[in-house]
């Protein structure tokens, strides 16, 4: 049985190989969806070139197309996670968005691409909400911020690969045989998720007495339905921690959004750089960059998180507050290898607050809402991050181009992002002073519940 490999809170500690199995396997998925999601970043100054795109049009194919999908979509995937087989799930999202990018690679036309991110954003929303919930049932909650950072890396390597993949392949054979490359391996891995991994049994690591009480309940045939999405909706709004979370979380998500799909558009015209000068130190700034914070804030988060919850907002908001004078020197500096050293530590900073972040997400949820828990997380920051951002900073900057020139115009819109990050982090240390009640109160409910 799946349950007897898992360590239950409280007890071992040590993962099994199966558990390891489970983070390599999610951290692959979560990668290849970060890949066909962002490769379009990298791409962009063909695409704009090839199809005789606006800035706004490029904004509302980065963000829009692709977020407006995958917000709205995530609610019903989650609720479809929260009672049935998430494994298969996220199985069947990988190949419907690995087929969708594929077809992003056939487009001709600027509504075909348009049509073929919506599909993307379809296809992404399976990924992320069951892989949570199952990632809760296969960790104890004092790990989850690690483990959930492990799985976050998925942001950073399929950026990096994105980077290096996408601006290779388009160097060589163009925009459009990128898409068809990277899209094409995802129908292969869906049939590997489908065939490896394992559905766990709901609450497997809660804390003994909630296991106990689950026990009895699934025995007496007693245990809740799934509520509906009012009510579900109305449960998570009540928590003022995961309001404050989500709003912070879909500001910082609104600028690391613009800054990372419109980031090759500000090298290519602001330095002047080629595919060939840009791709490998970017690759490296993003994804090993990211990839460190992203390790890093999960485990100190969890380290301090130990003794002091506030640490899920403090550790967050100060990493936040330190990257805001990084990112104006990066955007400034007239050196283009100060800037990607700059941008290393910008990007580090930045995904440090994924464990953080999702680790708490699913700490506040009760039990029989982690997947949607995590959905309403996701909606926000999709509406606010990928959506808003790249979408706002392609507006302004066609609005600012014709007074300043392409290349200052995108550079003043992106500096705008700076005040939004210094706000973010206010409300994320703003959001200590409710948080340990908050978690107190989702642990009582817990056990009531079942």
């Amino acid at each position: 049985m799946i349950e007897a490999d898992l360590p239950v809170s409280g007890k071992r500690q040590k993962w099994t190989p199966y558990q390891k199995y489970i983070i390599f396997l999610l951290l692959t998925v979560y990668m290849f969806n970060y890949i066909d999601r962002q490769i379009i970043a990298i791409l962009s100054p063909l695409i704009k070139d090839d199809l005789g795109l606006s800035d706004t049009q490029l904004g509302l194919l980065k963000g829009v197309a692709f977020a407006l999908f995958y917000a709205v979509f995530g609610f019903p995937i989650a609720k479809w996670a929260d009672k049935g087989n998430r494994a298969g799930i996220i199985s069947l999202a990988v190949a419907f968005w690995s087929g969708m990018t594929v077809l992003c690679g056939m487009s001709n036309n600027f509504v075909q691409l348009l049509l073929a991110r919506m599909g993307v954003g379809v296809g992404e929303a399976g990924c992320s909400p069951p892989a949570h919930s199952l990632i809760s049932d296969y960790f104890p909650r004092e790990q989850r911020a690690t483990v959930l950072g492990l799985y976050s890396l998925g942001i950073s390597f399929g950026s990096l690969f994105g980077i290096l993949l996408g601006g290779l392949i388009a160097d060589k054979f163009g925009w459009r045989w990128a898409f068809i490359i990277v899209g094409t391996p995802g129908l292969l891995l869906g049939i590997i998720v489908k065939l490896t991994l394992k559905e766990p049994e709901r609450g497997a690591t809660e804390e003994p007495e909630v296991r106990a009480a689950m026990l009895r309940a699934k025995d007496s045939g007693t245990v809740k339905s799934t509520p509906s999405f009012k009510e579900a909706l109305g449960v998570m709004w009540k928590i003022k921690s995961y309001r404050i979370l989500a709003l912070s979380a879909g500001l910082t998500a609104f600028c690391g959004y613009a800054l990372g799909l419109w980031i090759v558009d500000f090298l290519v015209r602001t330095h002047e750089l080629s595919y060939s000068q840009l791709t490998l130190p970017l690759a490296l700034s993003i994804g090993i960059g990211g990839a460190v914070g992203t390790i890093c804030g999960g485990f100190i988060t969890d380290f301090f998180g130990k003794n002091d919850d506030a640490a899920y907002f403090t550790i967050p908001a100060y990493g936040h507050l330190i990257s805001v004078p990084l990112f104006l020197v990066a955007l400034w500096t007239g050196t283009p290898s100060i800037c990607f050293g700059v941008f290393f530590f910008v990007f580090l900073l930045h995904t440090s607050v994924a464990g953080p972040y999702y680790g708490l997400v699913q700490n506040l949820a009760p039990l029989h809402l982690r997947a949607f828990g995590a959905a309403l997380f996701f909606f926000v920051l999709s509406i606010l991050g990928v959506g808003l951002g790249p979408f706002v900073i392609g507006i302004f900057s066609d609005l600012l181009a014709p007074a300043l020139g392409e290349a200052n115009a995108l550079r003043w819109s992106l500096t705008a992002l700076a005040p939004i990050w210094v706000l973010a982090s206010f409300i994320m240390l703003w959001g200590r002073k409710t948080l340990k009640a908050d978690l107190a109160d989702i642990a009582l409910k817990t056990n009531k519940e079942v």
